[in-house]
């Protein structure tokens, strides 16, 4: 909203009876259909089918920078579960969207990979930061004025439901949660070629 204003860009907000929501149908269908644990985020897909649908839009979620973790030593780009179902989620009712914008060309993700403070990253220049979580408002610093504030997804007043719904979709949806891995340099050349 505050971005908004200082830009004049129009704004307008979309309801929804989280509570109600989350005990509907449509809820438990999504999530079984999708094999979703994240229960969270399934609001976001509800306005993602609005934008695209009735508001013939092109939904554009504001996520998905490279996160990158260090495993046994060696640097990797991680897609979270979370992340890959809302692409799923797009592909499954061909929609169109943007579920990823950080991701959405691979020049933009060889960017945020080339920066330099990510590139000292991966090449073990900061010692004890073993992801990009530590440093991502630095890095977006250094492009945009933000403020570095504590984490809000809007959804704490609604944890314990969270929590009830995550532990339902455990029972059809078994299993640890899996998270895609790439190795930063072969990600790094593959982007390198297509940025080409």
């Amino acid at each position: 909203i505050t971005y908004c204003q200082s830009k004049n860009v129009p704004y307008r907000f979309f309801d929804i009876d989280v509570l109600k929501f989350f005990e509907s149908e449509s809820y438990e269908k999504l999530a079984r259909d999708l094999k979703f644990r994240y229960s969270m985020l399934t609001a976001a897909m509800k306005l993602m089918e609005h934008v695209a649908g009735e508001l013939r839009g092109l939904p554009i979620l504001g996520r998905a920078e490279c996160q990158i973790e260090k495993i046994d030593s060696k640097w990797f780009l991680m897609e979270p579960e979370p992340i890959q179902a809302l692409y799923r989620f797009l592909m499954t009712k061909a929609l169109p969207g943007i579920p990823g914008f950080f991701q959405w060309s691979p020049e933009l993700m060889l960017s945020y990979l080339l920066d330099p403070r990510i590139q000292a990253l991966i090449h073990d220049q900061i010692p004890d930061v073993t992801s990009t979580t530590k440093i991502k408002v630095e890095v977006f610093q250094n492009y945009f004025q933000i403020a570095d504030r504590p984490k809000y997804r809007g959804y704490e007043k609604f944890m314990p439901l969270i929590q009830k719904k995550m532990d339902e979709a455990k029972l059809f949806c078994p299993g640890i949660p899996s998270a895609a891995l790439i190795n930063i340099n072969q990600l790094m050349n593959l982007l390198s070629k297509k940025a080409a």
